[in-house]
């Protein structure tokens, strides 16, 4: 079990078997290689990626094909390697939101999302170069296309 101070979480207790090592850290955040999923229902699709390494570093998270149906990545063998997965169709897929004051201007990174291998805990960032994907995805905009409202 480890404990962490969150600047947005406060105190958290974390399971050993909960953390996702990023071999490489989140590319900006090198320097940290722990982090946390944790549901929150206040934010409910949405979850945070707490770094274990750096209280202050959190991101909030949520699976692609929720704000964008019919999102796929295409991974090929580097991807799949580095997070040791057999099976490119298990990985779990996240991207991080850039939140703004007004939600209506809250994106997402389509272009960069977070590989996660759940039964190895081992997580990386992958860059999309030839894919349509956007950088700065509009969230609310993808939520209300889904059919989905917060």
């Amino acid at each position: 079990m480890r404990r962490i101070r969150s600047n947005q979480l406060g105190d958290i207790a974390v399971a050993d078997e909960a953390v996702i090592h990023f071999l490489e850290g989140i590319p900006g955040f090198e320097e940290c290689h722990d982090f946390v999923l944790i549901e929150d229902e206040e934010i409910t699709p949405f979850r945070w990626l707490q770094s274990l390494d750096d209280g202050a570093i959190a991101f909030i998270v949520v699976d692609p094909v929720i704000i964008f149906p019919g999102y796929q990545v295409k991974l090929g063998p580097a991807e799949t390697a580095a997070i040791r997965l057999t099976d490119a169709k298990r990985a779990q897929v996240q991207v991080i939101l850039t939140i703004s004051e007004d939600p209506e201007k809250t994106t997402a990174n389509l272009q960069g999302p977070l590989l996660i291998n759940a039964e190895k805990n081992l997580g990386c960032q992958v860059l999309l170069t030839r894919s349509l994907y956007e950088t700065r995805y509009p969230v609310m905009q993808g939520l209300a296309a889904a059919g989905r409202t917060r």
